[in-house]
């Protein structure tokens, strides 16, 4: 029968067995920490990006390596627009512009979430191979907006046209300046959801930046037309304040709040969405149908004679 000692021996054997087979466990468990930050590297220009704000799946540690930074396509983020925060969800998780998070809004423009979902930097010269926001707004006229059948109107300092099919919720908006080009594109098809609208409707913006070649992809919700500066501004602010050094001369926004408190255009108030943009859009439909059928007709009447 074995003795106290040959026992006691043989627990203080397995404690240390047990203790070496734990520190690897350990290990991986730190290893496996979400990274405070994530560093990119796009056309030779370097970001170290809040991994928060990141809006993939969550970064590893092996995606941070010390003075290194990772050659990359693109990067995307996820912000609140009141405060630049970055939103609770990931970007790639977002059914709603309104994720749960205490003291915000479920609803409306007052704040919501904006998805950055594509950032790419674009050397001097490169931007000369790229389909550009003004182009794209151009294209988009001749393909989807035929003259017969669209509306043009200024709205918050944008040129909008609206495709005038009953069947169709098609608008598209464009600004070309100094020192930003954008297009914002919102469409659906009315006949494929219950009221003719879908439940998390939102813009497409494709954003260049002139004076420092960010080409940046986003969304946001479909309400908010009025904070499309507000977006454009608190995307570059971040950004840039990711520059890796930090980039003084370009931190900041174009023209900071420019819609946060737009003149009032009565004759648009409401614009799009709300009943009295229904109402508007409907009264030109009906007008133009009209003016199509008396076209049509007087036509007819001269074929026929």
């Amino acid at each position: 029968m074995p003795s106290i000692g040959v026992w006691l021996l043989g627990l203080l054997l397995m404690a240390c067995l047990l203790g070496l087979s734990g520190a690897p466990q350990a290990q991986v468990r730190e290893k496996g920490a979400i990274p405070a930050h994530v560093d990119y590297e796009i056309e030779g220009k370097r970001f170290r990006v809040p991994e928060t704000y990141l809006g993939g799946f969550p970064s590893h540690w092996n995606q941070v390596k010390s003075g290194r930074f990772t050659r990359t396509d693109y990067f995307d983020v996820a912000f609140w627009v009141s405060d630049g925060k970055p939103s609770p969800v990931r970007g790639i998780s977002l059914t709603t512009y309104w994720p749960k998070e205490a003291g915000r809004p479920s609803l409306g423009d007052g704040d919501f979430v904006v998805s950055a979902y594509h950032i790419v930097y674009l050397p001097p010269g490169k931007e000369l191979t790229e389909i550009l926001p003004s182009r794209l707004f151009q294209n988009g006229l001749k393909g989807r907006f035929p003259e017969a059948y669209r509306s043009k109107e200024l709205v918050h300092g944008l040129t909008c046209y609206t495709n005038l099919h009953p069947n169709v919720h098609m608008v598209s908006c464009g600004l070309d300046n100094q020192e930003i080009d954008i297009v914002l594109n919102a469409d659906w098809d009315r006949r494929g959801w219950p009221g003719g609208r879908p439940p998390n409707p939102g813009w497409e913006m494709r954003l260049y930046s002139k004076t420092d070649g960010l080409w940046i992809w986003l969304r946001f919700p479909e309400v908010a037309l009025r904070r499309w500066a507000d977006v454009v501004c608190q995307t570059l602010t971040l950004v840039r304040s990711w520059e890796f050094p930090p980039s003084q001369s370009q931190a900041g926004c174009f023209h900071p709040n420019i819609a946060s408190n737009p003149a009032r255009i009565p004759e648009l108030e409401g614009w799009p969405g709300s009943v009295a943009g229904m109402r508007k859009e409907s009264y030109r439909l009906s007008r133009n149908m009209l003016l199509t059928q008396v076209s049509w007709r007087l036509d007819r009447a001269a074929l026929s004679t």
